[in-house]
């Protein structure tokens, strides 16, 4: 009779409670926690996707990481100090040009693309579609041509190192900036993998094998020849990319007529255009304006640093770039502010913590790391400390330009664009000749933080968002 009565004690502490949680749970709450935190993955409501996907965007960025790391290390190895920075600051300058080349079509697609789909307007989809594609290609394919031609007439005014490669950056253009259009088509659709793997993971891959390849052979590994590996990598991404994604819009967006409204677009595109130009512009100053001021030596030094520390902006990408179809969506039916607020809650909750924790680790192991690159490298690690810290805040203030657009206040972005901007040039060239690489990482890092604060004191006058939600609850979890 014990035995039966201390069997079935046994049983009963194992089971439900009738709140939902087991006499084992309740004793153990961090294993409560824990499960608590699994749920939160797999259930089918909003908040649950938004993670899953989150996850599913910072794996991917992981894996890049690691790639474009160990690429940086390998191609600082075989080319030298000197030549990677060369090839550093131009690559800089392609993907900078390849993106503001779109002209706003790029971004403005993740806004117009879901608002047609959801209303049946298939026309104006496949419109819109068409029309950012040769937007993008024409204004692309003139930047470079001018480009070109301003190397012919005016190369004699051009470092003759730098000469080649950006011919060769000019020839790569239009195919970066059509790339850009093909990945923010995947993300207005949230298909994470061909948005971001391309991209972040086959890209660098393929300059990783192409290079290595080469210099293994005897190559001399200089700037020019990373970037011819780059355009080939970059022609046969693109191509794939633009095949798979066509190939998944044909189930959602069927083929028919297309229709025009090419003045609204336009309008509601230019604006974005200023705000993507002066976000990259002030995003990559403190690279070009080094060019300029130092040598590629002291640009290496400085790129390596920002490429250690880059794994902690990762998780402000993954959160935003899964995270701008659903501001999207409340946006386009009018949702009360409160959902705004919970789902910017979320978003900022999964970017802070974790980008704080890895800011905290990199710093941690930074002197190691760069020491990967070769010598000298390891003076970039104070660099590291200056940048966390705008890293930081612009991570505590969430994925605000996504909000900014999605809620049709793009012109607020361009303004907080061309205000970071302008920080950070004057910063710049202030503190560059007095001193040297710090000065640029400090001109970076207030102009980084003043941007982000700046959005958040707009979004919280213009659409009622409450900043800095990181100790609130948010009504769903």
């Amino acid at each position: 009779m014990s035995v039966l009565q201390s069997g079935s004690i046994e049983n009963s502490s194992s089971h439900d409670t009738g709140d939902g949680h087991s006499a084992d749970d309740r004793r153990n709450p961090f294993s409560r926690k824990i499960k608590s935190i699994l749920r939160s993955f797999n259930g089918d409501d909003e908040a649950s996707i938004l993670k899953r996907k989150a996850i599913n965007s910072f794996a991917i960025r992981i894996v890049s990481a690691g790639i474009i790391y160990l690429m940086q290390i390998a191609l600082a190895r075989m080319a030298g100090a000197e030549q990677y920075g060369i090839f550093a600051l131009v690559w800089v300058w392609t993907t900078l040009l390849g993106s503001v080349t779109c002209l706003g079509f790029n971004t403005s697609i993740v806004r117009f693309l879901p608002r047609y789909l959801n209303r049946g307007s298939y026309a104006l989809a496949r419109g819109f579609v068409r029309f950012g594609f040769w937007i993008s290609f024409c204004g692309s394919t003139l930047i470079a041509s001018l480009g070109i031609l301003g190397l012919y007439f005016f190369g004699d005014h051009v470092t003759t190192y730098y000469v080649i490669p950006f011919y060769l950056a000019f020839v790569c253009l239009p195919i970066v900036a059509l790339g850009e259009i093909e990945e923010n088509i995947a993300i207005s659709r949230s298909w994470i993998n061909l948005a971001l793997v391309p991209s972040f993971i086959m890209r660098p891959f393929i300059i990783f094998i192409a290079t290595g390849t080469l210099w293994f052979y005897g190559m001399d590994m200089t700037a020019s020849v990373i970037m011819a590996c780059a355009i080939g990598a970059c022609w046969i991404i693109y191509v794939g990319q633009v095949v798979s994604v066509r190939f998944s819009l044909r189930k959602e967006l069927p083929t028919g007529k297309c229709k025009y409204l090419a003045k609204p677009w336009i309008s509601i595109s230019a604006p974005l255009f200023v705000a993507d130009s002066f976000y990259i512009l002030s995003t990559n100053a403190d690279i070009l304006i080094l060019g300029l001021l130092l040598g590629p030596g002291e640009v290496a030094i400085y790129y390596a640093a920002i490429k250690t520390l880059a794994m902690v902006s990762y998780f402000h990408f993954a959160v935003a770039s899964v995270s701008a179809r659903p501001f999207a969506d409340l946006f386009a039916r009018k949702a009360p502010v409160s959902e705004l607020n919970t789902l910017y809650a979320r978003s900022v909750k999964m970017i802070f913590f974790p980008a704080l924790a890895t800011t905290a680790f990199m710093l941690l192991i930074g002197p190691y790391v760069l020491e990967l690159f070769g010598d000298g490298f390891a003076e970039g690690y104070p660099l590291m400390a200056i940048i966390a810290c705008g890293l930081v805040i612009q991570a505590a203030a969430g994925p605000m330009q996504y909000v900014l657009t999605m809620a049709g206040k793009e012109r607020f972005a361009a303004r907080a664009s061309i205000l970071s901007l302008g920080i950070n040039v004057s910063l710049n060239f202030i503190l560059i000749p007095i001193y040297g690489l710090p000065g640029a990482a400090v001109a970076t890092a207030i102009s980084m933080a003043g941007q982000s604060l700046y959005m958040l004191f707009i979004a919280h006058r213009e659409l009622g968002l409450k900043p800095f939600p990181l100790f609130r609850s948010t009504s769903t979890s």
